[in-house]
């Protein structure tokens, strides 16, 4: 049990997730134990609330909701409030190397459309309208409710109207290749 709470207080002392998992699990008095896993889950929100800039974790309503829903709920939140900088901030710290197996594969759909929503905000102040709408068109593709879907089904909107040239024009393929025939060609 020393070394458990050598190993909380180090984490908590320091911030540092990776620390968490050398505090290991208690198998002895049970009354210790429950006061250990109470501490623990404490120490842990504290110390993921701080490596995941997430000060919300800590204040209600937040705080009064399992870990992994305060999280669900702060990243529907950011969504919201189009804190899309944000948002990915969340995503890309959860799926640290330091932190692997935080968040199911799904997340990495919703980091790549934000991702690329700001890749298309950068791309219309240097004028690169193609670049920007086909990283607008990338974020359509999304399936998380998160996703910022209406801000670029809006920028595609806008940019399509304002910019035709960046329009990619459709590719033509001429009719007499569309019908195939039994019979070979004359």
């Amino acid at each position: 049990m020393p070394a458990q709470l050598n190993a909380l207080a180090a984490a908590w002392a320091s911030s540092n997730p990776n620390l968490l998992r050398q505090s290991g699990s208690d198998d002895g008095d049970t009354r210790l134990s429950a006061e250990m896993i109470e501490l623990r889950h404490r120490v842990e929100r504290e110390v993921m609330a701080g490596s995941l800039r997430a000060p919300e974790l800590l204040q209600p309503p937040l705080l009064e909701k399992p870990f992994e829903e305060a999280v669900e709920i702060l990243k529907g939140q950011l969504a919201g409030k189009g804190e899309w900088r944000r948002l990915l901030q969340l995503l890309d710290d959860r799926t640290s190397p330091a932190r692997p197996g935080m968040f199911p594969p799904a997340q990495d759909d919703l980091a790549a459309a934000v991702r690329a929503f700001i890749a298309g905000q950068n791309m219309e102040p240097a004028e690169q309208w193609r670049d920007a709408l086909l990283s607008y068109e990338t974020v359509l593709r999304c399936t998380s409710d998160h996703a910022p879907i209406k801000e670029a089904a809006e920028r595609v909107k806008a940019l399509t109207k304002e910019h035709p040239e960046a329009v990619p024009a459709p590719t033509l393929i001429p009719s007499a290749s569309l019908h195939v025939s039994p019979f070979p060609a004359p």
